[in-house]
C-alpha cells in the first residue's frame, strides 16, 4: 500500500473530499492502483449476481415484511430522505458537515437492517445463520504477521456472525456507503472513464478480505449510494456487480438481499472453498492449541489421503487479482484419528492460467534427482467440488465451466524434506521468486536441507523440453511478472514501458534478496517486545513493502529494505535481534540491487562520464549481482557466524 496519493495520476471526481476520515492516505493510494488493475475487469449489471444470492427463498418473509417495512421504520427513512436531499446540496457544506451527514446516514441504514435481520419467518423456512451487519470498526489484527502491512480502514458496515468477533478474517460480507447516487459504479460525468471511487474502495476491501479470511475464494459486497444500491462480487479474475436499485422503489429486492446475505446463503456460497469444510473445535483445539481453527482439505486428484491445516497459513497474497497463492502446513487427516505429527506437509492453493502448464508438469521437467532444496512434489491436481465440477472462475459465476481462458484453482502437496542455481543451470528460470515460494524447515536436524524452493509454475522452459509453453502479456505488450513486490526492478520497468523482457537467472537472485530482507523483517515483528517496537517496524516494514502501484514499487526500490533494518528508527531492535553477519550481508546484498538499477542509469550518460575517467574511484557498483556473487557473499556471512572470517 503506497505512502501517498499521486493527485495528478488519478483523477478521482470533485466530491472525493466526502470521505469520511477513517480513508487514510494510504488507503487511498491503494484505491489509486486499484485504478490500474479494475481496467478491462469491471462488469456491469449482471443479473447472474442476483440469481446467486436465491433470493426466492425469502420471498414470502420479504412480502411480510414489506407489509410493516414502511410503518415501523418511518422515522429512519424520513430521515434518510431529508439528509440524501441535504447531501445533494453539499457543495454549501464543510467537510466536518459532510462527515457527520455520512455518519448519521449510516446510522439509520443500520436501523434498516436490524429490522430485515430480526424480521420473524412465519414459514416453514428456517435458517441456520445469524448473521448482522455491525458499523465500521478497524478489522486489522496487528499481531497477525501478515497484515503488518494492511492500512487501518474498514468498509461502512461488516456481516459478521452474531457471536463473532469484528475482523477482517471473521468477516463474511461486507457494505460500504456513499452519500450521492452520483458515486454509484457506474456513474459516469460526461468525459469520466475511470471507474468509480466506490469500485475502487470496494475493491481494496474485498483484498483485504479474501487475503486474511481462510479459503475464501470471491467476496460478496453490498454497495449503497445515496438510496440506490447494488450487489458487486470481487473474485481473481474482477468483479460482477447487479442492476442498480433503488431503496424506496426497490424496497422488496432490498429486504431480499438483506435478509439473504444475513441469514439464507451458506459459506460456500459468500465464497468460502467447497473442497475445504471447518473441523468441530474440539478436533481442532488438539491440532491448533494456540486457537486457530483446523480445516479439513478434501483428497486432491486420484490420491485418497485428506489433509487438515496446522496453524494458520504460512502465505496468503496480498493481491486481489492474479494467483491468490496461499501456503499452508498440513497433516493426513482420517476422521477420528488423531494426525501424525510426522506426516506433516506443505500444501500450496493458487490460481492458474488454462494456458499455462501445471506444476506438475514443470516438476516432471525437471532432469535428473533434484538437490535437496527443491520441495518435492507429492500430488497436486484442479480443486474440484463434491459434485466433481472443476472450481474455476466461470464456475464461481455461474457460466458454463469450459469458457476460454477461465482460471482454474489448483492445489499441491510438497514434502519439505544450491536449489535455484540447479534449475538455471537446466535453463529452467524459476520466474516467481517470493517469501510464499521459499519454504523454511521448522526442524532441520533431520532434513537435507533447511529451506526448500517451491512453486515452479511461472518457470520459463528451455526449448528442447516436450512441452508447449505460452506467455502471458499485457495489453500493451509487457510480460506479467509473478510477484510484483519482488519482482526484478528491470521487469517492473518493462512491463511499465510496455517492452518484453524475458526472465533471466539474476532476475531470480534480485528477487531471493528482497525475500530475504521480507523475511527478516517480518521476524522481527514477531520479536518486538512491546506495542511501541511493534509500530517501529510495522511502519518500517509498510516502507519497504507496503506498495501496490506498480510505479511505487519501482520507486521504493532505490531504498529497499537493507535501507529501512538501517534506520535509527529499529536500530536498537536490529542489534538485539539480528547477528551482525545478517546485517552485513543484507546490507551488501540489498546495495547490490540500487548499484545495478543506478548503473542502468549512468550507462545512458557514458558518453559524458568518460571525461572524468581518471576521477572516477573503484566502486562496489562494479560487483554484480547473481549466483557466484550472492553464494559467496553467505558463504562469508557464515564463516563470520563460525568465527572462521573476521568482521
Amino acid at each position: 500500500m503506497t505512502a501517498d496519493l499521486d493527485t495528478d495520476a488519478i483523477s478521482f471526481r470533485s466530491s472525493a473530499c466526502t470521505k469520511v476520515k477513517m480513508y487514510s492516505s494510504r488507503h487511498e493510494s491503494s484505491c489509486a492502483a486499484m485504478q490500474y488493475e479494475l481496467a478491462g475487469k469491471v462488469v456491469f449489471d449482471d443479473t447472474q449476481v442476483m440469481q446467486r444470492l436465491r433470493l426466492g427463498e425469502v420471498n414470502h418473509l420479504a412480502d411480510h415484511c414489506l407489509g410493516s417495512f414502511w410503518d415501523d421504520n418511518a422515522d429512519a427513512i424520513t430521515k434518510l430522505k431529508d439528509l440524501e436531499a441535504m447531501a445533494e446540496g453539499s457543495e454549501q457544506l464543510s467537510d466536518h458537515r459532510k462527515r457527520k451527514c455520512e455518519s448519521a446516514m449510516r446510522g439509520h441504514l443500520h436501523t434498516l437492517f436490524k429490522y430485515i435481520e430480526d424480521a420473524e419467518d412465519s414459514t416453514s423456512h428456517r435458517h441456520n445463520f445469524t448473521r448482522t451487519f455491525l458499523p465500521a470498526k478497524e478489522f486489522v489484527d496487528a499481531r497477525e504477521a501478515h497484515t503488518a502491512g494492511f492500512p487501518k480502514v474498514a468498509p461502512a458496515f461488516s456481516l459478521v456472525e452474531s457471536n463473532g468477533s469484528q475482523q477482517w478474517k471473521n468477516e463474511t460480507a461486507f457494505c460500504e456507503f456513499k452519500m450521492f447516487k452520483q458515486l454509484g459504479p457506474n456513474f459516469y460525468d460526461e468525459g469520466y472513464r475511470e471507474v468509480g471511487e466506490i469500485v475502487c474502495e470496494s475493491a481494496d476491501y474485498a483484498r483485504l478480505h479474501i487475503s486474511t479470511r481462510p479459503f475464501l475464494l470471491f467476496s460478496v459486497c453490498l454497495l449503497i449510494f445515496g438510496s440506490d444500491f447494488c450487489v458487486g462480487i470481487f473474485d481473481r479474475d474482477g468483479v460482477t456487480f447487479s442492476p442498480v436499485m433503488n431503496l424506496w422503489t426497490d424496497t422488496k429486492d432490498f429486504i431480499l438481499v438483506v435478509r439473504s446475505l444475513a441469514r439464507v446463503l451458506t459459506a460456500v456460497e459468500l465464497g468460502h472453498d467447497p473442497s475445504v469444510t471447518l473441523l468441530p473445535s474440539t478436533i481442532s483445539a488438539k491440532i491448533n492449541p494456540d486457537g486457530y481453527p483446523s480445516f479439513h482439505v478434501a483428497s486432491i486428484g486420484t490420491d485418497p489421503r485428506e489433509w487438515c491445516t496446522l496453524g494458520p497459513p504460512m502465505w496468503s497474497s496480498l493481491s486481489l487479482f492474479g494467483r491468490g497463492t496461499s501456503v499452508w502446513s498440513v497433516l493426513e487427516y482420517k476422521d477420528g484419528v488423531p494426525p501424525d505429527p510426522n506426516t506433516q506437509k506443505v500444501m500450496k492453493t493458487a490460481w492458474r492460467s488454462p494456458l499455462r502448464h501445471s506444476e506438475a508438469e514443470i516438476y516432471g521437467s525437471i532432469k535428473g534427482q533434484p538437490p535437496a532444496g527443491l520441495a518435492e512434489f507429492l500430488t497436486g491436481a484442479d480443486v474440484t467440488t463434491p459434485n466433481g465440477d472443476t472450481v474455476c472462475i466461470a464456475y464461481l459465476r455461474g457460466k458454463p465451466s469450459q469458457a476460454s481462458g477461465s482460471a482454474i484453482l489448483h492445489r499441491i502437496i510438497l514434502n519439505t524434506v544450491g536449489p535455484h542455481k540447479f534449475l538455471s543451470d537446466q535453463q529452467i528460470i524459476h520466474g516467481d521468486i517470493s517469501p510464499g515460494n521459499i519454504l523454511l524447515a521448522k526442524d532441520s536436524t533431520n532434513t537435507p536441507a533447511v529451506g526448500f524452493l517451491a512453486d515452479l509454475e511461472l518457470a520459463q522452459l528451455p526449448s528442447d523440453l516436450p512441452l508447449e509453453t505460452s506467455t502471458v502479456k499485457s495489453s500493451e505488450g509487457g510480460v506479467l511478472p509473478g510477484t510484483l513486490l519482488f519482482a526484478a526492478t528491470e521487469r517492473l520497468e518493462a512491463f511499465r514501458d510496455g517492452k518484453h523482457m524475458a526472465q533471466t537467472a539474476d532476475h531470480d537472485v534480485e528477487s531471493f534478496v528482497l525475500a530475504m530482507e521480507y523475511t527478516v523483517m517480518r521476524k522481527l515483528l514477531v520479536s518486538a517486545k512491546d506495542d511501541q517496537e511493534h509500530r517501529s517496524i510495522t511502519k518500517a516494514l509498510r516502507h519497504a513493502f507496503g506498495h501496490t502501484s506498480l510505479e511505487n514499487i519501482i520507486t521504493s526500490r532505490s531504498g529497499p529494505a537493507a535501507y529501512w533494518l538501517s534506520l535509527p528508527l529499529i536500530g536498537d531492535i536490529i542489534s538485539r535481534e539480528v547477528s551482525e553477519p545478517l546485517r552485513k550481508l543484507l546490507g551488501f546484498l540489498g546495495y547490490r540491487i540500487i548499484d545495478r538499477n543506478a548503473a542502468r542509469v549512468r550507462e545512458q550518460c557514458e558518453d559524458f562520464t568518460h571525461f572524468f575517467e581518471d576521477q572516477k574511484p573503484k566502486r562496489l557498483a562494479d560487483i554484480p549481482l547473481n549466483h557466484s556473487i550472492f553464494f559467496s557473499a553467505l558463504s562469508v556471512a557464515i564463516g563470520m557466524l563460525e568465527g572462521k572470517v573476521g568482521g
